[in-house]
């Protein structure tokens, strides 16, 4: 007997923690903004959550024609590899102009799993078993 869901509840777990993991990149800067204001001597404001955000919401239109050239399992697998990058490099940044411009390419890259990790999930479960 084939199974209702084509994926299993393994992958999908994995798949929503991840999803909820690159999502809380967005909220988890929020309680640093005072002590990386005093660190690093300016308004981070714009720095952490201004400039992800902005680079999060124009990655959408970059990621679904990429994904559909070179395939959903190798842009989110890509992505998610850049966005590790990504953010242990902002744990080292010096000035805030380089925090800014590190967290919009970190953006950039969490953007890449959350569209595309949308149309994997369409594709690996199916919604209604097929009778």
């Amino acid at each position: 007997m084939e199974a209702a869901f084509p994926a299993g509840a393994l992958p999908v777990g994995a798949l929503v923690t991840t999803a909820l993991a690159v999502l809380s990149q967005l909220y988890a800067a929020i309680p640093l903004l005072a002590p990386v204001d005093a660190d690093l001597g300016g308004d981070a404001t714009f720095a952490l959550p201004t400039v992800y955000g902005l680079c999060y919401a124009a990655g959408f239109l970059l990621w679904g024609p990429i994904a559909d050239r070179h395939g959903l399992k190798r842009v989110m697998t890509a992505g998610l590899a850049l966005l590790v990058l990504v953010t242990l490099g902002c744990a080292f940044a010096g000035p805030l102009p380089i925090l800014a411009v590190l967290r919009g390419v970190q953006g950039l890259a969490a953007v890449s799993f959350a569209s595309v990790a949308l149309a994997y999930l369409g594709e690996a479960v199916s919604l209604a078993p097929d009778t």
